[in-house]
């Protein structure tokens, strides 16, 4: 694994990494009512952030806060890479991450639009 900087200055999530597997859980079955234990895939993914600038009499933080964040399944990190900025979408009902978006790729994109804009005008 590369070595990566994480900035202070970026006030947004860091990627840092991932993981997925199947947990055990008691569920109810329909049919008897029984307890029965199943298998339940799980897709979670790991960030870095700023803690809050708020200071108070009761209350001063520095530096960064891991989270975990769980999401609906394994695409919503493909192709990131640790270290990198992002930008996260997450479903308000279930509170999973749906999308999660490279901030340099939404860069690269408004770039490239905006120069296809250039073209258009100037061609």
């Amino acid at each position: 694994m590369d070595d990566f900087i994480v900035s202070g200055e970026y006030k947004g999530y860091v990627y840092v990494g991932h993981a997925q597997g199947n947990s055990e859980q008691e569920r109810k079955d329909p049919t008897t009512g029984e307890l029965v234990t199943v298998k339940v895939p799980y897709y979670n993914m790991y960030v870095l952030q700023p803690v809050s600038d708020y200071v108070s009499e009761d209350y001063q933080a520095f530096g960064f806060k891991a989270e975990k964040l769980k999401c609906f399944d394994a695409s919503v990190w493909a192709g990131l890479v640790p270290g990198e900025q992002v930008k996260i979408f997450s479903d308000p009902s279930s509170k999973k991450v749906q999308m999660v978006i490279s901030e340099a790729a939404m860069a690269a994109n408004k770039a490239a639009a905006a120069k296809q804009k250039d073209e258009k005008a100037s061609g």
